[in-house]
């Protein structure tokens, strides 16, 4: 900086062909400007790319579709569905900011589970483009959006924004401390049809289904040929109709949503005790038989 108070007090150009030294001090002013900011544009980007390049994320509503795109404030302009937590999982790939935003490419991942445990696969490629001016400056302004439009499940309990037919799965690491969490949280157990003043014990008649439609298969299970069975539980109320879906063991790939969907529309002679309907507590396996 002790050269350019020199320039601009002009000790340096005393000739007068030159430009006045206070048009020198405005160029050079222009010049270490436009340096600077040239210089913060590659610095915030290569910041961005070490901090989020080739890192998985979760997209906040799970939002459907491979084209994406966001305002200045991380609000999808598009009408987009909402889709399954298993698709919802990114692997940003590319970030560019440009004098638009940010453009991003990234996969599309699903989570398949098999045997108990997640392991996730490209189901295709995605575009997501944020609109904004400052990015290309301002570190802190491409963290704030970016926090708007995905979650990092390092940083944030994923459990906190899983469907409710979720939770119970994530509650526990087995059948039975899932089945737990399930009963304790609405308060149910199973039938007891006994009473202390009676002699013999009553016997209740298991539900039988009675309407049963299939579910549905999901593109992204279909493409890669993804079968086997999605465990739920229910209540069966005494109308037959079934309550209080929950996911214990899942398949992924969107197929545990397809299945919840199907059960809500199946429909039961319900459960009888002493001529009477009854609420019971089941568990449905419902199998996906590639393909359909």
């Amino acid at each position: 900086m002790a050269c350019y108070q020199e320039v601009c007090a002009g000790s340096i150009f005393p000739m007068k062909n030159l430009l006045h030294s206070r048009d020198w001090c405005s160029l050079l002013i222009l010049v270490i400007a436009a340096c600077h900011e040239a210089w913060c544009q590659g610095d915030v980007q290569n910041q961005i790319n070490a901090q989020y390049q080739n890192k998985t994320l979760l997209l906040r509503n799970f939002y459907a579709g491979n084209d994406l795109k966001y305002d200045q404030n991380g609000v999808l302009q598009d009408s987009v569905k909402t889709g399954p937590w298993s698709l919802a999982a990114v692997e940003l790939k590319t970030l560019n900011l440009t004098e638009h935003g940010v453009d991003i490419s990234a996969n599309r991942l699903g989570t398949v589970y098999e045997a108990g445990k997640a392991r996730l696969i490209k189901t295709g490629n995605m575009k997501i483009r944020v609109s904004g001016s400052d990015f290309r400056t301002d570190k802190n302004a491409v963290d704030s959006i970016f926090a708007k439009i995905f979650v990092d499940p390092a940083h944030e309990p994923s459990d906190a924004l899983v469907p409710q037919i979720w939770k119970y799965y994530l509650a526990g690491n087995d059948l039975q401390s899932r089945l737990m969490a399930w009963r304790s949280s609405l308060q149910i157990t199973a039938v007891q049809p006994t009473s202390a003043r009676d002699s013999a014990p009553k016997k209740i008649s298991a539900p039988q289904a009675i309407h049963d439609p299939d579910p549905n298969y999901t593109k992204e299970a279909k493409s890669h040929s993804i079968q086997g069975r999605s465990l739920l539980t229910t209540v069966i109320d005494a109308a037959g109709t079934p309550t209080h879906i929950a996911i214990l063991d899942p398949l992924g790939m969107g197929l545990d949503e397809e299945a919840v969907a199907a059960l809500q529309r199946w429909r039961f002679q319900p459960a009888m005790l002493n001529g009477k309907g009854v609420a019971v507590e089941i568990r449905v396996a419902i199998e996906f038989r590639c393909c359909p």
